[in-house]
């Protein structure tokens, strides 16, 4: 049974012992599969984490197009068809879920957490809609931040809180991200600095408390007002990142270079989406383009 799809009480905590306890399904496999990493992969370096987490974002898109859609699902059942069998990809809740549910697997401490609604540090409104994951690395008892549905502003490198020194990207984008302290609340702050910057840039806002299901919900519902349910998909590869937006599909390379391609109908968006994103539009999504 799924217990997220029996909760009833939007004050619940999200937890992922009672996600994973009695499913049906082995994510550890499924996921090793899918990312196509050696059967007898192991997490015994945060090194070995940050591995994983560029390999989730080069095989599995943030895709939006299910939320803009009114699927607004987060349950197991869901997360294993739409990323892992169908391979579609998701919001970032649903990819960091998956991404919790195999640390959590391998016995690494795992909380669900999300971003202030309203702070002077989001540098843009959907950024208070964020959904992420902290673990509590073992060999240490530190705090880390593990992130693969963030696009274009993702680390892809484990980030300990509270840390004022930056982890250069492992994204191939020479910015340097952290994770600074906020000492007026005990929240923290997520940062990057890019190439040529003297200071590092707010990027979020957010409190390492866990998240609860209303939490999540809401999440969802200003996402989907303030994007005004507008389409986007991104895609790492190893040279850059593929971008869709509405209209167009940019290609970004790491040395800066960029293609941008208009698309003029139905046939060259769902070719586009194919090739590029592993998508493949259903007619009701087709309609809302």
């Amino acid at each position: 049974m799924d217990y997220l799809n029996e909760i009833n009480n939007n004050n619940e905590i999200f937890s992922y012992k009672k996600l994973i306890n009695g499913h049906k399904y082995n994510i550890k496999e499924l996921l090793i599969h899918k990312l196509k990493l050696k059967k007898d992969f192991q997490l015994k370096t945060l090194d070995d984490i940050a591995f994983l987490q560029k390999k989730f974002v080069e095989e599995l898109p943030y895709n939006n197009f299910d939320l803009c859609h009114g699927i607004d699902e987060w349950g197991l059942d869901y997360i294993v068809k739409r990323l892992l069998i169908d391979g579609e990809g998701g919001i970032c809740t649903t990819l960091n879920i998956l991404m919790g549910m195999f640390l959590y697997e391998f016995g690494i401490p795992v909380r669900l957490i999300k971003a202030y609604k309203q702070s002077q540090f989001n540098i843009v409104p959907h950024f208070s809609c964020h959904i992420s994951n902290l673990i509590q690395w073992p060999l240490n008892s530190k705090w880390y931040m593990v992130e693969v549905g963030i696009g274009f502003f993702g680390s892809l490198n484990p980030i300990e809180l509270g840390n004022e020194i930056g982890v250069l990207s492992n994204a191939g984008n020479h910015s340097y991200y952290r994770c600074i302290e906020n000492s007026d609340d005990s929240s923290y702050i997520y940062q990057e600095k890019k190439p040529g910057m003297d200071s590092y840039l707010n990027l979020f806002q957010f409190s390492s408390s866990e998240i609860t299901h209303g939490e999540i919900l809401d999440c969802h519902q200003r996402y989907l007002e303030i994007t005004e349910k507008k389409l986007f998909s991104f895609l790492k590869f190893e040279k850059g990142y593929y971008y869709f937006h509405h209209d167009c599909l940019k290609i970004g390379f790491l040395d800066g270079k960029e293609n941008t391609i208009t698309i003029t109908d139905q046939y060259q968006l769902k070719k586009l989406l194919l090739n590029y994103f592993k998508i493949n539009l259903n007619e009701n999504i087709k309609k809302q383009i």
